[in-house]
């Protein structure tokens, strides 16, 4: 009998509540409670130190976050219109209420009926649709949701600047300051994650996906932040005067809320080096921006499981082509450096080194690219496959044979995209190996060559020494004549 996928294993640890599947309609009022600092305490400070566990350390909690917001002004969030530097819009919102989970005679309906859903998705009501700046953010936050109607909430932004993240730090809801503030750190410093949590009152599914992409410019795209760093890669030996470089980017995504129906999304991505539209591009032409434009935002998704796939599958894919593109370039461009194996002339590799030792130099920085590459793929695909053998469960929806089915196609694209970075691994760790053992090669021919001269030296300094002793002693037999 062939044995099921591991996410197909019922296991207990991995069940998803379905109390979340019910309308929660008093516990909503804990959303709109906002982060309240003390007195003689700043957004920042009841940010960094809000929600903490008394068996969290005293010391260096989210340094780098609490770096980063103390960057940014409080004051120019309330500067609206704002000033030229921060007028960018940046931030995109997708806020909108499920009406038909109203009964008539306002009677509250519990859950849902996910087949109708699936063939005819309702558009919402109460729609705030707009392209924002990092005050004009600030400003919708703090608005009451139960009022606004935004019980389903996106946050799309683009190159997360310090003055955008301090607008969601002074308008998070109380309950999930220490939720916002792990995924902001996260965020911030580069890290890669997926879980699922359940915090105080609800949910938080989160996905934390750094790679690097290449990129060919005359001059470097250069992150104003501080926060991603590029490199230039190797010359194109066929193409010098195009310089490539290579960027740091993440995409960090969470959505969290107190159950199916009270939710917000957020899609935090790097997209300073042109990896994908501006936040206006995406406003006008009505695309939902978290997915990349993969839909349109008059068909949105209710649930936010399964919103959460659909972001995830895309988002995968998009870091596992940028990773597709990298290592076949620097493979391709390797393949100069391996065809010395193949001589033409002596059918054996040239090791020899000049006197400077440059190809020992150039294959030492070759290795290291390689390794930085190498390591980043393997943490991305171990970090997944912690996921994928736990926290996967609780997307298992067997009851639901409507929402399994679209679900299980998400789940299969990103399988498709795990196993292509699997292959990928396989070939950078081919190429550590093969410079590693060039590299050695050279340092044992440069040592072998090294000794010889040395002792060529030696035999020298011998005959030296011999005609030097003849000499003297020939001159001191005439002299004794």
């Amino acid at each position: 009998m062939e044995r099921l996928p591991r996410r197909f294993v019922t296991d207990r640890r991995y069940i998803w509540d379905r109390a979340f599947a019910t309308r929660q309609w008093r516990s909503h009022a804990l959303e709109v409670s906002l982060i309240e600092p003390q007195p003689h305490e700043s957004i920042v400070d009841a940010f960094i130190s809000g929600q903490k566990s008394l068996l969290d350390p005293p010391q260096y909690n989210c340094p780098a976050l609490k770096s980063f917001l103390d960057s940014a002004s409080t004051a120019a969030l309330l500067q609206i219109p704002a000033r030229p530097a921060n007028a960018a819009k940046i931030a995109l919102i997708d806020d909108r209420r499920d009406h038909t989970g109203w009964q008539a005679g306002g009677e509250h309906r519990g859950a849902r009926d996910w087949d109708g859903y699936d063939r005819y998705p309702p558009e919402g009501v109460d729609q705030y649709f707009s392209a924002v700046t990092a005050a004009e953010l600030h400003a919708r936050l703090k608005v009451n949701r139960q009022d606004a109607g935004a019980e389903r909430r996106v946050i799309y932004i683009a190159n997360m600047t310090p003055l955008c993240a301090l607008a969601m730090a002074a308008t998070v809801p109380a309950l999930r300051i220490a939720v916002l503030r792990e995924f902001l750190q996260r965020y911030v410093v580069y890290s890669v994650s997926f879980g699922v949590s359940f915090p105080f009152f609800g949910f938080a599914l989160e996905f934390h996906i750094p790679y690097y992409a290449l990129r060919e410019s005359i001059e470097p795209s250069r992150d104003t932040r501080g926060l991603r760093n590029c490199g230039k890669l190797p010359a194109n030996l066929s193409n010098p005067l195009r310089p490539e470089y290579i960027y740091e980017a993440q995409i960090s995504v969470m959505v969290t809320g107190i159950d199916e129906w009270f939710w917000t999304a957020y899609c935090c991505v790097d997209t300073y080096f042109g990896s994908e539209q501006g936040v206006e591009v995406y406003h006008d032409s009505t695309l939902d921006a978290a997915t990349g434009g993969e839909r349109l935002i008059s068909q949105p998704a209710w649930n936010p499981r399964e919103y959460f796939l659909y972001m995830l599958s895309r988002r995968f894919r998009q870091a596992t082509k940028e990773w597709r593109v990298i290592v076949g370039v620097v493979e391709n461009r390797l393949q100069t450096h391996e065809a010395t194996i193949f001589h033409v002339t002596t059918r054996q590799a040239p090791l020899s080194d000049d006197i400077k030792f440059n190809r020992t130099r150039e294959y030492t920085s070759t290795i290291e690219l390689l390794r930085l590459l190498c390591n980043a793929v393997i943490k991305f695909i171990e970090s997944w496959e912690r996921f994928e053998a736990g926290e996967l469960l609780y997307f298992h929806v067997e009851e639901q044979a409507i929402l399994q089915k679209k679900w299980d196609g998400y789940l299969a694209d990103i399988v498709k995209d795990s196993n292509e970075l699997r292959s990928l691994r396989t070939t950078l760790r081919q190429k550590i190996e093969t410079f590693d053992n060039m590299k050695s090669g050279l340092v044992n021919v440069s040592a072998m060559v090294e000794s010889r001269v040395a002792t060529d030296q030696g035999k020298n300094i011998g005959r030296l020494t011999r005609v030097t002793v003849v000499s003297f002693l020939s001159e001191s037999h005439e002299g004794f004549d």
